[in-house]
């Protein structure tokens, strides 16, 4: 075996062993950030059912939560999805669905996103990066243009507001 085969032996050995490193430390960094992510979206539950508690206790709605296992391709556990509804005393509901993180890719400006379906409408929740506050996110398809608004008791309320004031009345 000649110096050049040792060398390249060596070379070999070395990238393995960084590739590993890398590929493990690359693991850990995606499981932290979506650990962080499903935080995130727990406290966002959290403060639409301690915002609507009173309408909870008055029994106006209801909250009903459930969690959906994503398998990786070897049958292994790979994320866990949390939804959130409101159901309201006549059924209808206001579904929670988080769309997950780095919407539009690496280089996208979105962090997260989470899709809130009123009827047949639907609004984003969305946070630009990691540490950001939660924002509305309302679309004009006639003006082309998004309307940002902090995502807060009022706002959600008044989103609330607009879907219950579209049920129908019936006697």
């Amino acid at each position: 075996m000649s110096d050049d085969d040792d060398n390249e032996n060596k070379l070999a050995k070395i990238l393995l062993q960084k590739r590993e490193k890398w590929l493990k430390a690359r693991e850990e960094a995606s499981r932290l950030e979506r650990e962080n992510w499903e935080n995130r979206v727990k406290e966002l539950y959290d403060d639409v059912k301690n915002w609507l508690k009173p309408l909870k206790e008055e029994d106006l709605l209801e909250f009903i939560e459930h969690s959906e296992a994503i398998l990786n391709s070897e049958g292994e556990e790979e994320k866990i999805i949390h939804y959130f509804s409101i159901e309201f005393f006549n059924g209808k509901t206001i579904d929670f669905e988080p769309l997950g993180l780095n919407i539009g890719g690496e280089s996208s400006e979105i962090y997260g996103q989470v899709k809130m379906k009123l009827d047949v409408s639907n609004v984003m929740i969305e946070i630009k990066n990691q540490d950001a506050n939660w924002k509305f996110v309302s679309s004009d398809e006639q003006k082309e243009s998004s309307r940002y608004e902090e995502f807060s008791q009022e706002n959600l309320e008044q989103f609330i507001t607009d879907f219950v004031q579209r049920f129908e009345d019936k006697e």
